[in-house]
C-alpha cells in the first residue's frame, strides 16, 4: 500500500484477514492493522468487516475502520467492498474507502483485495491499501 510517508520503505502494508471456513458464517470479522506507533497510541488500527452469510445480497460488504480521532472527526472510516456474485473469478475484489475530504481530494481511497479463487482454503486473505500522499501530515 501507499501509506503515510515513513511508514514503510516500499509504501506497502499487508493485512491478513482471518475468515472462518466457508466465508463469514458469523457475519463479522475483525482486522487489526499494525501501524507505526506515531499513527495510533496502540500502534494498531481496527477494521470490522460486516458481511451477510455467504456474501452480501447486494454484492457489497461494509468495513468499519477505527482510527485515531485526529484522522477523522468520528474516529471511524467506512469501507464498502463491491464483490461480484460468487466472489471474483480473477481472485481480485475492489474496495472503496470513504474518507474525510481533507484526507483525499475526492474523499475516497482505493483498496484492492487479493483473494485466492473461491477464498483461501486457509481462511486468510491479503489486503493491499493504496492511499494518497495527502493523507500524510507532512
Amino acid at each position: 500500500l501507499m501509506v503515510l510517508l515513513g511508514m514503510s520503505l516500499s509504501g506497502c502494508l499487508t493485512l491478513r484477514l482471518k475468515a472462518p471456513q466457508g466465508m463469514f458464517p458469523l457475519g463479522c470479522l475483525t482486522l487489526k492493522l499494525k501501524v507505526p506507533q506515531g499513527m495510533s497510541p496502540s500502534g494498531c488500527l481496527r477494521l470490522r468487516l460486516k458481511a451477510l452469510q455467504g456474501i452480501s445480497l447486494s454484492g457489497c460488504l461494509t468495513l468499519k475502520l477505527k482510527v485515531p480521532r485526529g484522522m477523522s472527526p468520528s474516529g471511524c472510516l467506512t469501507l464498502k467492498l463491491k464483490v461480484p456474485w460468487g466472489m471474483s473469478p480473477s481472485g481480485c475484489l475492489r474496495l472503496r474507502l470513504k474518507a474525510p475530504r481533507r484526507m483525499s481530494p475526492s474523499g475516497c481511497l482505493r483498496l484492492r483485495l487479493k483473494a485466492p479463487r473461491g477464498i483461501s482454503p486457509s481462511g486468510c486473505l491479503t489486503l493491499k491499501l493504496k492511499v494518497p500522499r495527502g493523507m500524510s501530515p507532512s
